[in-house]
């Protein structure tokens, strides 16, 4: 794996910050915008390790929650917590902050 899974996590949220700018409460993402998001090769590289890791953050960690489709795949995902969200949205954004003065 290719990654830190603090900083996938961190883009999910400013993904899905991004889509619910203006959203008082968290906005769900799409599993299949997900998918194609963590299969890039600066992530996870394989739909199975992005399966997987969906599975994990969404049945065992509580750091994502499915919702609607059936008991195995949710259609969609959000954050629990609006908080949490917009903390890791940040973080996000102070890793790109810092990666831009490193390569200059």
């Amino acid at each position: 794996m290719t990654c830190c899974l603090r900083r996938v996590m961190e883009r999910l949220a400013y993904e899905a910050h991004a889509v619910g700018k203006g959203e008082k409460e968290a906005v769900d993402l799409p599993r299949g915008f997900l998918l194609t998001l963590l299969e890039k090769s600066e992530y996870f590289g394989k739909t199975a390790l992005a399966v997987e890791f969906m599975d994990y953050v969404d049945e065992r960690a509580g750091l994502l929650v499915g919702r609607g489709g059936g008991d195995d795949k949710p259609l969609s995902y959000g954050f629990p917590h609006r908080t949490l969200q917009e903390y890791l949205a940040g973080c996000y954004l102070v890793g790109l902050r810092n990666a831009q003065r490193e390569y200059f």
